[in-house]
């Protein structure tokens, strides 16, 4: 895949970020800024996809970016409501879960491969396991 495709397939993904983004940026007398921040800087993690070597520490290090604002999360609403401690657990946890995801499956990076539809493009043992037997078996005597 050319990296002008890369780009391409990443852009809604890119845009989504950026969105998240502003709108923290735009919600700074909220209460719930922190909540906005803690995703806000850690939301990049999904980048992991362009990172070439050791991906899983990029996720690492985003997840370390929202910790801040995850703990002030954790600190301001312990004894008001713990939704909102439960919930930042629980997207610190799935920043964990992609960081492992990553390390276990694309340790150095993410692989693409382009396959065509035709078989004529299909590797030789592909079309062996697709195609049917041109002879039918002889019987058993």
């Amino acid at each position: 895949m050319s990296p002008a495709d890369m780009l391409s397939k990443l852009q809604p993904t890119s845009i989504q970020i950026s969105a998240i983004q502003e709108l923290r940026e735009n919600k700074r007398q909220s209460d719930y800024f922190n909540h906005l921040s803690a995703i806000s800087e850690s939301i990049p993690a999904l980048g992991w996809v362009t990172i070439n070597q050791d991906p899983s520490h990029y996720v690492k290090e985003m997840n370390d970016a929202g910790q801040f604002y995850s703990n002030r999360v954790l600190k301001e609403w312990k004894e008001i409501n713990k939704v909102h401690v439960d919930w930042v657990k629980a997207w610190v946890e799935t920043l964990s879960d992609l960081q492992n995801y990553v390390q276990n499956y694309y340790s150095t990076g993410l692989v693409c491969y382009e396959i065509r539809c035709g078989t004529d493009d299909f590797p030789p043992s592909l079309i062996q396991i697709n195609t049917p037997p041109t002879t039918s078996p002889s019987p058993l005597l």
